[in-house]
């Protein structure tokens, strides 16, 4: 963290223009830009500020470009807890974590002893098969709104990748 309260990766602003997953749209925030291209006019603007204690706000002229934002922001600021619930959900924890204890020697949750007892009892639930249950009963105007946001956190995953390749 920063002194103003957030990560400080890019909370001086920039521009990132998103993938072809949803074309059209810039996300801007204050600043130039790493490479210090400017913003194409014909690009709808999303303008994501942080107030005092981080938090973004997001502005845009649609519903659809607000919710890119959010996600953008989302995962900006909380990209592993995102990952870490969607795995919990999808009962697959211990696929990634191994058979370990779920919480530490602390136990802190006595209804699980470990990452397979989560995971089996997380399946037997059907919570995944549940939502995407839901997801296919969505309209169109929702789907649409949902599908902006992911492509959002799309964006800057696609955005962090240049972090993470060997040199």
């Amino acid at each position: 963290m920063t002194g103003d309260g957030t990560s400080g990766d890019d909370s001086s602003g920039s521009e990132v223009a998103p993938g072809a997953i949803q074309p059209g749209l810039a996300l801007v925030n204050s600043g130039p830009s790493p490479d210090g291209s400017a913003s194409d006019s014909t690009l709808t603007t999303i303008r994501i500020a942080r107030d005092d204690h981080g938090v973004a706000m997001v502005s845009a002229p649609s519903d659809a470009g607000a919710l890119y934002g959010l996600g953008w922001a989302h995962a900006r600021d909380r990209l592993a807890q995102m990952t870490w619930g969607a795995l919990a959900v999808q009962g697959r924890l211990a696929e990634f974590l191994g058979d370990t204890d779920l919480l530490g020697p602390d136990k802190l949750d006595d209804r699980y002893e470990n990452t397979v007892a989560h995971d089996l009892s997380l399946r037997r639930r059907g919570l995944w098969r549940l939502a995407q249950r839901v997801a296919s009963t969505m309209d169109a105007e929702t789907v649409e709104l949902l599908e902006a946001y992911c492509a959002g956190v799309q964006a800057r995953v696609a955005s962090m990748a240049t972090l993470f390749r060997a040199r």
